[in-house]
């Protein structure tokens, strides 16, 4: 959504982003006073103004509203309420988010959702009846119309190109990110008893796994989330994906992509669209992985490979804005 409000903004747009204020829970938990430092870092000014669980600046030409999350819903009526403009819109990524559609319907404003999964908690929006509906893939596209009958609108997430590209340093490891069981964490470890004299990285995001800080194999590196991950993809080899949950996208693909890295990933969910070739879809059984990760290893991958992909991977880093005009969905902005 970010990258999506930027865009709208650089387009003409005015455009508010509501977020929540409060971080993930776990160990990586910010406090309220870490989180304030690093919005007034990132802030276009110092106007940053602070109120009772929220906090108000101005980001990339974006006017941005971090509150609680019980407040989201009150802080978007309230913007609706006081907009001037003679076209509103709200487009929302939420899970549970039908209270914004209605939010939105109460206010004259035309009500987008973003469906991100094919979870519960992604797809109840549609009884609210949004106006228009973004599927975040072209599995989410159809499971939308084969489950509900709902008419989607095609809107992959949105990238941008990195500002450099190493090539030539030395790829060492075979990575994973987020390796927790529903990601697909033990064909992992069993890669690397299978493969032993490889090198494995594993970078965690949700959430730590302690019991894989336990016992982790002897040939297996283990970092904690990143704020950047380019440094990650300059040191990979190879992506491994193989999650066992029906993905509605895979986002790490492309990211991995964009740096010129290949991935591996299972045949589930939205992760077979992001591959460049459909001879990087592994079947759900560690023999299958193995056998297609020394396929890929018996065959280096040169420059030119990895300057191909960046070219593959490049048709996802298109301007969002542009693409939400030309298929329709928005009018261009008269400001």
């Amino acid at each position: 959504m970010r990258l999506l409000a930027q865009s709208l903004a650089r387009q003409g747009f005015r455009v508010h982003f509501i977020g929540t204020l409060i971080a993930p829970e776990g160990e990586w938990a910010q406090s309220e006073k870490e989180l304030l430092h690093a919005i007034k870092v990132a802030a276009d000014t110092t106007d940053v103004v602070e109120r009772p669980n929220e906090v108000i600046y101005n980001w990339n030409g974006v006017r941005c509203v971090a509150t609680s999350q019980s407040r989201i819903v009150p802080v978007t009526n309230e913007v609706l309420r006081k907009s001037s403009c003679s076209k509103k819109t709200l487009i929302t990524a939420f899970e549970d988010s039908g209270p914004l559609v209605e939010c939105a319907k109460c206010n004259d404003a035309l009500a987008i959702a973003w469906v991100h999964s094919v979870s519960a908690r992604s797809t109840n929006v549609l009884m609210s009846n949004p106006n228009r509906i973004l599927a975040t893939s072209k599995y989410v596209k159809q499971f939308l119309h084969q489950e509900f009958g709902a008419k989607s609108y095609l809107f992959y997430p949105p990238f941008i190109l990195p500002r450099q590209f190493i090539f030539d340093g030395p790829r060492n490891y075979v990575t994973m990110v987020n390796p927790i069981p529903s990601k697909g964490l033990s064909t992992l470890v069993e890669l690397c008893e299978k493969f032993p004299r490889l090198k494995f990285l594993a970078v965690e995001a949700w959430f730590p796994n302690q019991e894989l800080h336990g016992n982790p194999p002897p040939n297996l590196r283990i970092l904690p989330q990143q704020q950047s991950m380019s440094h990650v993809w300059s040191q990979t080899l190879v992506l491994l994906v193989p999650s066992l949950a029906p993905e509605g996208f895979g986002r790490v693909v492309v990211e991995a992509g964009l740096h010129g890295v290949p991935s591996l990933v299972s045949d589930s969910g939205g992760l077979p669209e992001t591959v460049a070739d459909p001879r990087s879809i592994v079947a759900k059984d560690t023999e299958a992985w193995a056998e297609a990760l020394k396929n890929l290893l018996d065959n280096p991958i040169t420059e030119t490979h990895r300057k191909g992909l960046v070219e593959h991977y490049s048709q996802f880093a298109k301007d969002p804005a542009t693409r939400l005009i030309d298929q329709g969905i928005l009018s261009p902005s008269k400001n």
